[in-house]
């Protein structure tokens, strides 16, 4: 339902240059459905490409950790995460909610913080070092699988959430200034 309307007027409408780029920098207006793929229509984009985004880096980065060395198995360790952090950012973004996708994606950033951490202060942890510190490595893997999985599964209730929301956004020219106020309430 929510889309961003592509026609932006121009200076030949009568219009300065700062009040076009206001315009153009307003949130999404409502369109019917004849302008594109509503929200529902995205939902199942936004699931694969969250679960590829997931998944994908998670294959690559375990098959790095089976080469021998330390290093690849870091760096495979490290693409695991990567791939948790990025996939509610993704599956948001297809839905258009960057913001909401950044504040997921910090979910699973915390427990890679902290892998981070045992893996730069014990390296062999990755190729069989104590028991405690696998097991904690294994406990932040689950936590950031779960919370990267939890952010791409709540990009498929951005439709619900647009149609509650009222956006206000100050716009300023020389010639005009005020606020835009747009927004559907059920």
């Amino acid at each position: 339902m929510y889309q961003r309307d592509r026609t932006v007027p121009s200076v030949r409408d009568g219009l300065t240059a700062n009040r076009a780029a206001a315009y153009s920098l307003a949130p999404p207006v409502l369109a019917d459905e004849s302008h594109g793929a509503t929200l529902e229509d995205r939902r199942p984009t936004a699931l694969v490409a969250g679960a590829l985004t997931l998944f994908l880096p998670l294959a690559f980065g375990a098959n790095l950790m089976t080469q021998p060395g330390i290093d690849p198995k870091r760096a495979g360790w490290y693409t695991c995460h990567a791939g948790f952090v990025l996939a509610p950012i993704v599956a948001h973004g297809v839905m258009g909610e960057w913001g909401r996708g950044a504040l997921f994606s910090l979910m699973p950033l915390a427990p890679f913080g902290v892998s981070v951490g045992i893996v730069e202060a014990n390296p062999r942890v990755l190729s069989g070092g104590k028991a405690s510190a696998r097991g904690g490595l294994e406990l932040m893997l689950s936590a950031a699988l779960l919370a990267s999985g939890v952010g791409v599964v709540d990009s498929l209730f951005a439709g619900d959430r647009a149609r509650r929301r009222v956006s206000v956004t100050p716009v300023a020219s020389a010639e005009f200034s005020g606020f835009y106020v747009h927004g559907v309430l059920e």
